[in-house]
């Protein structure tokens, strides 16, 4: 597992010194819709965004990630959307049990 590593992520053309190795390949695919705006109710406590159509939708970005030279250099990989999701707390921050 790659987390609580220093890694350093960038655009796949951009150069790097000597000092870094890589340790993994990434790409990112833009959603069909974003998000332009929120609108928060303070009587009912709703948010709302409003999404428009994305102009880049498929479009793919490429990075790529290193770490220095002396570092572990297990591969750095992406993880699906839904695994992220499952392994978050309910409440959203499981150190926050004592602030009620």
């Amino acid at each position: 597992m790659s987390a609580q590593r220093r890694t350093l992520i960038l655009p796949a053309d951009h150069p790097v010194e000597d000092d870094f190795v890589e340790v993994g390949s990434l790409a990112r695919r833009e959603v069909d819709r974003m998000v332009v705006a929120y609108n928060f109710d303070l009587r009912t406590n709703e948010l709302v965004t409003t999404q428009v159509p994305n102009p880049n939708s498929g479009r793919e970005h490429l990075f790529k990630a290193y770490r220095l030279k002396g570092d572990p250099t297990e591969e750095v990989t992406l993880c699906e959307n839904a695994t992220v999701q499952a392994e978050l707390p309910v409440n959203g921050n499981e150190d926050d049990e004592d602030s009620e």
